[in-house]
């Protein structure tokens, strides 16, 4: 068992101890009331449906998990050789976490850490999530994107089908990447997990 592993275990022991559950609630609370105060600050939140889109945000699920326990995860994915190439090939503004999309390797070794990450929340914490796979939506966009609605609890609209066609311009830059794909899978080793995440709260 991981030190990783370990904190997810406390993580609802903490806030329902008798101890410092009373505590830790009240600073959820805070926290909570801060992500939502931001929120309004620099968006739009006049709807009842919060969508934040972050690839990175695989990392944070404790955290999302802890103050938004009724969220929904949307765990979108694609083959991860696409992945990690599209990373490394993009010029993202430098942070922290950008730095280590300088080179394939150095790209590829962060996707397998989130992965691994992704794979422990998933296992012990009480997510709802789906997951959908990139190829599918671009097989069958209209199924695929019924079956996430569904999960959403949102009815469809005319305008998703816009949508689909930003996904068809990019199909011609895909089938270039999925040609470079093939050339260097016997020399990539990669999880063969997913990436992006989106969490999603009802307000």
């Amino acid at each position: 068992m991981t030190q990783e592993d370990l904190v997810i275990h406390k993580i609802p022991v903490i806030v329902n101890s008798d101890e410092d559950g009373a505590w830790m609630k009240d600073k959820v609370i805070i926290l909570r009331e801060k992500y939502l105060e931001l929120l309004k600050e620099y968006t739009n939140t006049k709807g009842k449906l919060i969508i934040d889109k972050v690839p990175l945000h695989t990392s944070r699920l404790p955290l999302i998990n802890l103050l938004f326990p009724n969220a929904k995860i949307i765990f979108t994915h694609r083959h991860p050789y696409d992945t990690v190439l599209s990373c490394f090939q993009q010029s993202f503004k430098p942070n922290s976490a950008m730095a280590n999309l300088v080179s394939l390797k150095s790209s590829s070794i962060m996707y397998d850490q989130v992965m691994n990450a992704w794979d422990i929340y998933k296992n012990n914490l009480p997510l709802d999530f789906i997951t959908s796979k990139y190829e599918h939506l671009i097989e069958d966009f209209d199924r695929h994107t019924l079956k996430i609605l569904d999960f959403l609890g949102i009815g469809w609209d005319a305008n998703v089908k816009n949508l689909m066609e930003m996904s068809e311009k990019s199909i011609k830059c895909n089938q270039c990447t999925m040609g470079f794909r093939k050339k260097r899978a016997k020399n990539v080793q990669l999880s063969t997990l997913v990436s992006p995440r989106i969490f999603i709260e009802k307000l």
